[in-house]
This record gives C-alpha cells, sequence and structure tokens, in this order.
C-alpha cells in the first residue's frame, strides 16, 4: 500500500484489524496524519517495510507497539514524526533501516538491538529540549558490522564514553553523527582509526576531551 505526499489525516481504524495482518509494505510518508496509532499494529506479523516519517501530527509509541511483534520487519523510517515512546527490546534479525531522527523518542539504546547484524541505518534523535533518551552507548553495537550510518543527534542524558570496540568492526560506516550531546566524555578512541570508509564525523557540542588520535 503507497500513499505518500498526499494529504491524508486518518489511514488506521480499529475494525481493519482483521485485514492489516496480511500487509507487507506500507508507505505513507509526507501526509498530514493526525491521529494516535493503535496498538493493533502488533498484529502485522508479515510487516517486512513501514514509512510514516515526515507526519508531524501523528503520535503514539510506534515502536513499542510493533518491534516486538514485526519479525519480518527490514525497514522502519519515522523521521520527523511526532511519534513518541522508546526502543523495545526485540529480536530484528532482518532489519537493515532504523530511523527515528527528528522524533522524540526516550529511553535507552536496548542492547538487544546488536542482534540486528544486518542494520546499515540507525538514526535517532531531536534535540536538546525534546529528546530525553538516558543510558550509555552501547559496547555491544560493535556486532553491527555492516553499518554505515548512526546518528544520535541531541540527548540531554546519553552519557558515558566512546566505545572503542566500534572502532575494531565498523569498517564499511561512512557516517557518525553524535552532535550535541553534552553528556558524552571521555577521549577519541585511537581504534575509530580503523573506520576506513568514514567520510562525516561530527562530535561538536559534545563532553570530549585530549586530543585527536593519529
Amino acid at each position: 500500500l503507497y500513499l505518500d505526499e498526499n494529504q491524508l489525516t486518518s489511514i488506521f481504524s480499529a475494525k481493519d484489524d482483521e485485514y492489516w495482518p496480511s500487509l507487507q509494505v506500507l508507505m505513507a510518508r509526507k501526509n498530514l496524519l493526525n491521529e494516535t496509532i493503535p496498538s493493533s499494529i502488533s498484529n502485522w506479523k508479515n510487516l517486512r517495510m513501514l514509512d510514516l516519517s515526515t507526519n508531524d501530527k501523528s503520535k503514539g509509541p510506534i515502536l513499542e507497539y510493533g518491534l516486538p511483534h514485526w519479525s519480518a520487519i527490514e525497514s522502519i523510517d519515522i523521521a520527523q514524526s511526532g511519534f513518541t515512546g522508546t526502543i523495545p527490546d526485540s529480536e530484528l534479525r532482518f532489519l537493515t533501516t532504523l530511523s527515528a531522527s527528528g522524533t522524540q523518542l526516550s529511553g535507552s539504546l536496548p542492547e538487544t538491538l546488536a542482534a540486528a547484524t544486518n542494520l546499515e541505518i540507525l538514526t535517532v534523535g531531536l534535540g536538546l529540549s525534546d529528546t530525553t533518551m538516558t543510558g550509555t552507548l552501547p559496547e555491544s553495537y560493535a556486532a553491527l558490522t555492516a553499518l554505515r550510518q548512526f546518528s544520535l543527534v541531541g540527548t540531554k542524558d546519553i552519557n558515558g564514553t566512546l566505545p572503542a570496540s566500534w572502532g575494531r568492526t565498523w569498517t564499511s560506516l561512512q557516517v557518525l553523527d553524535l552532535f550535541e550531546n553534552p553528556s558524552i566524555t571521555g577521549t577519541i578512541p585511537s581504534t575509530w582509526g580503523h573506520m576506513s570508509s568514514l567520510n562525516v564525523m561530527r562530535l561538536a557540542d559534545t563532553g570530549i576531551q585530549g586530543s585527536i588520535p593519529t
């Protein structure tokens, strides 16, 4: 079902539950969705691709409802939308894209996301005044060897140091963006020199110190 770039305000209805579970692809980016996502989306067992990006009036904890149940999911894009909630613990072995920049997510980055070894794009964060993510940068994400883009922008409470283990395995990474994370401290690990595909690294407005490794 492809509904991109229209002026739809609502596409979900509880009475449609008996039909929605067959859905594999839903693309509805750049609409005017102004509704709360129903918890019944957990029934979409066959969903592979979901794009609800650029719907800034949409509401609800969509990832909490869906991720624990969407075992076939490959791509999720909810960037620049009004969705809230957390990223729950889930087994997502087919996931290649999780794009949630410009959303007001909270909570921490789950360690279990490290099991999504096909993940190529992981983008989260909005701005210091709105995003309240907590915790640390997980060392376990070193297992994401296919990662090409990692962005965690403008969080209030993500803290700790930059994991040295990421540099040893993220050799395919092209974009690393940790802009506006003032509670991230410590130094840049020398192992990050192994990120041989890197062409953008943004560490502005963080709490890192020391020198740039040779």
